[in-house]
């Protein structure tokens, strides 16, 4: 018996567009908005991504209803509908760039759905001016064209994808300049001290000439040790401060070394507070 058979291809959902209704600003000039609506659609469009600029937006539907697609939200999916329809779109870019009152900037990006209004991509950037803010808005478009370009974009109706980058802290920079610094004050320190040992060994064999020789040469040794212990500590505690200024992002609170020297050495005690 022969039975009927039946082949249903299976294929990837159709490569996405988006169309971008701009980015709103708080703190900014207005102007800027048009400027850096324009620049994260160029931005995702050179990553590959099929973008309807704001600019294209506007001559296909006029200003005034792009203004009002504008205010688009995740709960106006008739507004998001609306305007796939119109333009042919599976989703809507939009964005806020803002100029926080602690100091700084931030964007936020995202794509959202045009069928419900879920977020698809979306992505957070601080910077420490306007200058890093634009870098932001590029790496955070990239990023979230990548996301809708590679592999199936479906899959992010139920994963979505998201986007945090934020500067580097000067804080951080700073106390790994700071351990590198110790470090090296460590090892010179170590030279020192090893450098002492040895000039012992010469007080200890007594071949001078004179006694004059004899007390410069322990002179020398007693200025080595203590210039060796000195940056072995001081080094240490630059190394320890360096370390919690990286990982934690935040200066050291009171910080103390003390070094008392003692019978074939020495003790070394560090404290502070850090937040």
């Amino acid at each position: 018996m022969w039975l009927p058979l039946t082949l249903v291809a299976l294929s990837a959902s159709p490569p996405f567009k988006a169309g971008s209704v701009g980015l709103t600003v708080t703190g900014l000039p207005p102007e800027r908005a048009e400027f850096y609506g324009e620049f994260v659609a160029q931005q995702m469009s050179s990553a590959g991504l099929s973008v309807v600029t704001p600019k294209q937006i506007g001559t296909l539907l006029g200003m005034e209803r792009q203004k009002q697609l504008l205010g688009c939200s995740d709960a106006t999916t008739s507004c998001l509908a609306e305007l796939a329809g119109a333009l042919g779109v599976d989703g809507v870019v939009q964005g806020e760039a803002a100029k926080l009152e602690s100091g700084g900037f931030q964007v936020t990006l995202k794509v959202l759905w045009s069928r419900d209004g879920r977020p698809l991509t979306a992505f957070t950037g601080r910077a420490p001016d306007e200058g890093g803010l634009l870098d932001a808005m590029g790496k955070g478009a990239k990023l979230m064209a990548k996301d809708l370009t590679e592999g199936d974009w479906v899959r992010l109706t139920s994963a979505p994808r998201s986007h945090d980058i934020a500067p580097s802290s000067p804080v951080r920079v700073v106390g790994l300049a700071t351990a590198a610094a110790g470090a090296v004050a460590v090892a010179v320190g170590v030279i020192s001290f090893v450098a002492s040992a040895d000039v012992a060994r010469r007080l200890r064999e007594g071949t001078f000439v004179s006694l004059g020789e004899a007390q410069a040469v322990g002179r020398e040794g007693a200025a080595l040790q203590g210039l060796g212990l000195g940056l072995m500590a001081g080094g240490s505690a630059a190394v320890l401060g360096g370390v919690i200024m990286a990982i934690f992002g935040g200066p050291l609170g009171d910080l103390r070394a003390g070094l008392w020297p003692g019978h074939g050495g020495g003790t070394f005690v560090l404290g502070g507070s850090f937040p």
